[in-house]
């Protein structure tokens, strides 16, 4: 006969079955927590990989010299960025490359950081948005596709490879995110602490961040934790830091760069930046139009994310919303007033050109939705078991349904990735390219350029070339000056400017109405002198080292010539210095040409021009 189980037989029984079920538990949710960030590591690495395979070794023009040089003198760019100048200053340390590299290494690094800091908040919403589905193999894989498509979207992408502050906001942003959510799911003020903290820093990184300060108290005021923040005690502490972030602005006055313009002060900083963006925020308000605002709204959503992936994002809104409702007002808080900030400015040359920079905050929120969208439509996939005939057998299982899904949204991303790659590259190679010839012409210029000279130029080619002067030490005795173009023939005119004037990199219009002789040109770079009659016309016969006496048709004497210097090794530079004098008024325009003849007879080197750079023709001697 077959003994009995007693009371203490099946409570240990029980007791076996239980503890294995939780060491079962325990292991899976060891695997999940383990994943994450082995994920967000691969993540990282490949985005970063991506990133510096097309990485610019040289300074390019505008702000990314700007930001490079500040780093790398501890000084100021356009206007106020201390955390990035601070930070940059560090990564300019590196051992390996050029500074502009290195400064761009930061970018590069934020904006990997940022990826996978998105691929680490979906892996932890979705189990507390799903918590009956913990299919790790499907957390993954949204969580990937969510990840690379705000590492490839272009406004991230582009900015992750030139030294700027959007993909180092970008991580800030996030971090803010994954910190006030986690306070709400939690409860735990040290998360809330830091999201201020966090908060304060990135107003040092895009002034448009306060965009969206009002989506942060709203949703504060709404949280499941809102009782964290009854009394005096906690709000003072949110704000302490929040002004602990802003302290970053203490490191002012910096060393300015050069104008436009000169910000020294909190005082500068507002009358520049947040000043007039205010005032074309107040008095727009009243005057916007639908059209515009319908076309921040939608700014760039197709073209960032192709129409397969908005769609996915709305998917994301219905799960996560129904899910978590009181998220959607962070979320689409966020996306909402960060990009109705720029309404009342796009159309503006110096913001539309870059729309894709100022709405990479917004495209956070775009992922996020889109991952927890993938994770949406799989689920639905296991429960309604909807599966082309040819997959059947390969999907008996939930388990092989996921795995299978799990792949095709693997290739799927790959191949996204590689089509995205093979379109931004082109325009990337060519930009990298503009550096590289930006780099010749501007070595070249300062180089040739006298010492004591003046250089007048914008402030787009100012850049590099105070990169070359002050990282390299190229031009040290010449003055780079940034001026407006309708400022040009002032400074042009300046008797107090330090030497010779030269110009360059302006409206050959506007070079046209001064006396301005060509000095150089590499491919569409020109350099010009600004010369007077005093520069080309002798009032008594000149020193010639190398007298000639050449009569040509009674009309010109060729007096002879000088070099300077009058030795050369081979690499040096050197000026010729030649004499005409007129023997009577001429009808026509002649061209002197000077050819370099080797030992063997042939021409080495032809260079044909006007005298004078073109300013004193012949038919004016």
């Amino acid at each position: 006969m077959t003994p009995a189980l007693g009371i203490a037989d099946l409570t240990h029984l029980h007791r076996r079955v239980q503890l294995r079920g939780t060491s079962r538990v325990r292991s899976a949710v060891g695997v999940l927590s383990l994943g994450p960030a082995l994920g967000a590591v691969a993540v990282f690495a490949t985005v970063l990989g991506v990133y510096l395979a097309l990485l610019p070794a040289d300074p390019m023009l505008g702000d990314p010299s700007s930001f490079t040089v500040a780093a790398y003198r501890l000084g100021q760019p356009h206007f106020p960025y201390p955390l990035h100048t601070l930070l940059g200053s560090v990564f300019t340390k590196l051992p390996w490359s050029t500074v502009a590299w290195r400064v761009g290494l930061l970018s590069a690094v934020a904006g990997a950081g940022s990826a996978s800091v998105v691929y680490l908040l979906v892996c932890r919403m979705l189990p507390k948005l799903y918590p009956r589905s913990h299919a790790i193999i499907a957390v993954h894989s949204s969580a990937g596709v969510a990840a690379l498509s705000f590492a490839f979207s272009s406004g991230l992408w582009r900015a992750s490879e030139i030294p700027e502050v959007y993909s180092l906001n970008a991580l800030f942003t996030v971090a803010v995110l994954v910190l006030m959510l986690r306070w709400d799911d939690t409860g735990s003020r040290r998360s809330l602490y830091l999201a201020a903290l966090f908060y304060g820093l990135s107003l040092g990184l895009q002034y448009l961040n306060l965009a969206f300060l009002p989506a942060l108290v709203l949703f504060a005021m709404i949280s499941a934790r809102r009782s964290d923040l009854r009394g005096v005690k906690p709000l003072a502490f949110v704000g302490a830091f929040v002004v602990l972030g802003l302290l970053q602005f203490i490191y002012l006055p910096l060393r300015p760069l050069g104008p436009p313009p000169d910000v020294s002060t909190l005082g500068d900083y507002w009358d520049f930046a947040l000043g007039p963006w205010f005032d074309i925020v107040m008095g727009s308000v009243g005057e916007m139009e639908w059209r515009v605002v319908r076309r921040v709204a939608g700014a760039l959503l197709v073209e960032e994310f192709s129409i397969i992936g908005v769609l996915l994002a709305a998917v994301g809104v219905w799960a996560w919303g129904s899910r978590r409702p009181r998220h959607l007002v962070l979320l689409l808080g966020l996306f909402v007033l960060s990009r109705l900030a720029l309404a009342p400015v796009v159309g503006l040359p110096s913001v539309d050109s870059s729309l894709g920079f100022f709405i990479v905050p917004s495209s956070i929120v775009v992922t996020l939705f889109i991952g927890v969208g993938v994770f949406a439509v799989q689920d639905a996939l296991r429960r309604v078991r909807i599966v082309p005939g040819a997959l059947r057998p390969a999907v008996a299982s939930d388990a092989a349904l996921r795995w299978v899904v799990a792949a095709l949204l693997i290739v799927g991303s790959a191949a996204y990735v590689f089509g995205r790659y093979s379109d931004h590259k082109p325009a990337q190679v060519a930009a990298k390219a503009l550096a590289e010839d930006t780099a010749s012409y501007s070595r070249a210029l300062l180089e040739h350029l006298p010492a004591g000279s003046t250089l007048l130029t914008d402030w787009t080619f100012g850049t590099p070339l105070w990169y070359y002067q002050f990282v390299e030490g190229l031009g040290r005795g010449v003055e780079v000056r940034s001026v407006w173009p309708e400022e040009l023939p002032a400074h042009a005119a300046d008797p107090n400017a330090r030497g010779d004037i030269y110009v360059t990199h302006h409206p050959e219009e506007v070079i046209r109405t001064l006396s301005a002789a060509r000095f150089l040109q590499y491919k569409w770079m020109k350099a010009y002198r600004v010369v007077s009659p005093e520069d080309y016309l002798a009032g008594a016969p000149p020193a010639i080292s190398h007298p000639a006496e050449v009569n040509l048709a009674n009309e010109i004497v060729f007096l002879g010539y000088n070099l300077k210097p009058t030795s050369l090794r081979p690499g040096e530079s050197f000026q010729v210095e030649y004499f005409w004098k007129a023997l009577a008024r001429m009808r026509n325009n002649y061209e002197v040409f000077v050819h370099f003849v080797g030992s063997d007879g042939r021409t080495a080197f032809q260079q044909d021009h006007l005298p004078v750079g073109g300013v004193y023709s012949t038919s004016e001697w």
